[in-house]
């Protein structure tokens, strides 16, 4: 999903329908007693609950509310989409039908194909949107190429899983053309974390298969798997023979990142900074190393690792709670195995592989909505897949069950992200507006008079503030003031406040705003 008319033309209208679709369908679920909650005993019932307690906690405690529950602008991933998440994953782990695991990859198959099609496209130069896309040549859907190279190197492991097992012979003719297509984008764009998932789920696969065979090939496939993943480890650090091939410079800016997130967390070590808040502390605890590399203009809205990130927005609290739940899913996975066996647990282990690769690169990047559902996702499945269920499909539906509270849920869900949807749209429409005579003026500050929900975060008002000031018009100060309101730390708004002081030489303006600045940017530039 994505939508041009906005700003964040990915994140926002990703955000929208996933937290319509989760609490509609979860609602729907609930009503129609398609899961199964009376063993309340049971982990994977009160696990997925106490993290969602977790969340409620992390939100109302967070120091800006607004911040905490949408996430950062451009990511947007707070704890509404979070919870949206866990709803997903409720959906899919305690429904009475068990998930068949063949619907899961040809789906994965199909999404690999749409995104490796319009990766294609781009490559060759042919796309009809006209993105600006400084992060590379192909961003697929998901506005990164980090992020569509990743989901796409999922989208290969399940490809390669259906072929090996469910796919007829043409069909393997077709899923093989498309892997050879999938490895042919992994290699022009550059992305060096696709080929360390794909090389982790073939090398999966290659064990399974041999394991299959006699116990010793496996056991001599894993070891070979392991010492390929540690040496590739290193690589990335820069040491061994394969630094050359996996080693990229933004692995050193992401050591930045993680250091400024430790020393979040030594700093608030039981409730985190504030979830969603990694962005506006970054600044206050980075170090002179990263300044010095990177200078500091260049900040960092998130610490990409997901475990970094909820260490040090959410603390000790929420981070036992995150893990957890992956704890007692995999927990329940041991025991599938224990009980079915290994020979009759393929389907549970396609999904385990799955799941390790998307683990594997959420330990270097974000939880970008396109890619994270995916995780929680796959997390449901296995959860699912582990349970013992009922011999006979169960009735879903009860009788005279209406449709009138998940249409209502629906309707108001709709109506509460509705006004972040008009919010971005009003950014993108006064941002295309363009000349600096009276009329262009005024169309600004007409669309920008959209910006009225309580709800909204404070980077709609500072950008508004940014797209005014920078068209020098004075009533941005209003804009970054009422930013300021909402939230305090809100850095961009300090910055453009302390820069229109120095344009106007108002002393009495960078004062006011530049010691609050600095106290958040100790290597902040503007005040010199």
């Amino acid at each position: 999903m994505f939508w041009v008319p906005h700003l964040d033309s990915f994140n926002v209208s990703k955000q929208t329908v996933l937290a319509i679709a989760a609490f509609t369908v979860f609602s729907a679920c609930m009503l129609s007693g398609s899961l199964v909650l009376s063993r309340l005993s049971s982990p994977l019932i009160w696990a997925p609950f106490l993290l969602f307690f977790g969340f409620l906690v992390s939100l109302f405690i967070a120091p800006n509310f607004n911040l905490a529950l949408y996430g950062p602008s451009g990511r947007l991933n707070g704890v509404l989409t979070y919870v949206s998440f866990l709803l997903l994953y409720l959906v899919i782990s305690i429904n009475k039908l068990k998930v068949d695991s063949r619907d899961l990859l040809l789906t994965l198959s199909i999404l690999g194909a749409a995104q490796t099609l319009y990766n294609l496209i781009q490559l060759n130069g042919l796309d009809p949107i006209q993105w600006n896309n400084p992060y590379g040549f192909v961003i697929g859907t998901l506005g990164n190429s980090d992020f569509t190279i990743a989901l796409t190197s999922i989208c290969f492991i399940a490809t390669l899983w259906y072929l090996l097992n469910f796919a007829s012979f043409s069909i393997k003719i077709a899923l093989g053309l498309l892997l050879i297509l999938e490895i042919y984008v992994l290699f022009e764009s550059q992305v060096r974390q696709g080929l360390v998932l794909i090389v982790f789920g073939v090398g999966c696969i290659v064990t399974h298969k041999l394991s299959l065979i006699s116990r010793s090939l496996g056991f001599l496939s894993a070891i070979c798997m392991g010492g390929l993943g540690a040496i590739s480890i290193l690589g990335a650090l820069r040491i061994g023979p394969l630094s050359s091939l996996v080693y990229k410079e933004s692995i050193t800016f992401r050591g930045d990142y993680w250091r400024a997130a430790l020393e979040m967390f030594k700093e608030k070590p039981l409730f985190g900074i504030g979830f969603g808040h990694f962005g506006e502390a970054f600044s206050q605890f980075r170090d002179q190393l990263q300044v010095s590399r990177r200078g500091p203009a260049v900040i960092s809205d998130q610490a990409h690792s997901v475990p970094l990130d909820f260490l040090a927005t959410g603390g000790i609290f929420l981070t036992f709670l995150y893990f957890l739940l992956i704890f007692v899913v995999f927990h329940s996975v041991l025991k599938s195995f224990r009980r079915n066996g290994w020979k009759n647990s393929q389907e549970v282990f396609i999904v385990l592989v799955l799941y390790g690769a998307y683990f594997l690169q959420s330990l270097i990047s974000i939880d970008q909505i396109g890619l994270g559902i995916w995780g929680w996702i796959f997390l449901g499945v296995l959860a699912n897949m582990s349970r013992n269920h009922e011999k006979k499909s169960p009735m879903l539906h009860r009788r005279g069950v209406s449709p009138i509270v998940p249409g209502i849920v629906f309707s108001l869900s709709s109506l509460f992200m509705s006004f972040q949807w008009q919010a971005d749209s009003a950014i993108k429409e006064a941002f295309m507006v363009t000349g600096d005579e009276e009329k262009s003026r005024l169309l600004r500050l007409q669309t920008l008079q959209n910006l009225n929900s309580p709800l909204l975060s404070s980077h709609y008002y500072a950008e508004a503030s940014r797209i005014l000031l920078s068209n020098g018009q004075i009533e941005g100060v209003e804009f970054a003031e009422r930013a300021l309101e909402i939230n305090p730390r809100d850095i961009e708004a300090l910055k453009y406040l302390v820069i229109l002081g120095r344009q106007i030489q108002d002393k009495g303006l960078i004062n006011k705003y530049g010691s609050r600045l600095k106290e958040l940017d100790p290597y902040t530039d503007l005040l010199d």
